[in-house]
């Protein structure tokens, strides 16, 4: 019996490492094809990729830089939520797939912009009248 529980829990750890390490390298894989269609337009830093059991992927730090804007798009946090491990899995595999109840939810995003970019785009134009003297 004591064999048997050992087995079930290393036979358990496996699954989840495995499971674990499978959703990591595809949802690499998939910002690869990302990057790879978007990089006429700009980059995207991935940042971390985590996981959870109940088929939910967050990239953290992640970062847009469109190469018409000075500052990156900062994303503190992406969750992309399948619903189950089996429907992530297959989102992941082949993207057409997508389960028919899913969300992606960002959260922490921002764009910094500098104090001198609404100086020199947003200054009122004031026009200036020569009057001269009769």
């Amino acid at each position: 019996m004591k064999r048997l529980l050992k087995l079930l829990v290393v036979l358990g750890l496996g699954g989840f490492v495995v499971f674990k390490a499978g959703v990591w390298w595809l949802t690499d894989q998939r910002l690869a094809e990302a990057r790879s269609a978007l990089e006429s337009y700009g980059v995207i830093e991935r940042g971390t990729i985590s996981s959870g059991v109940d088929g939910r992927v967050l990239l953290s730090g992640s970062s847009w830089q469109d190469f018409r804007l000075t500052r990156p798009l900062e994303i503190g946090r992406l969750e992309f939520d399948a619903g189950s491990p089996l429907d992530l899995a297959s989102a992941l595999i082949d993207p057409g797939t997508l389960p028919n109840s899913w969300t992606c939810k960002p959260t922490g995003w921002g764009w910094c912009l500098r104090p001198l970019c609404f100086a020199t785009g947003l200054r009122p134009r004031v026009r200036t009248a020569v009057v001269s003297p009769r």
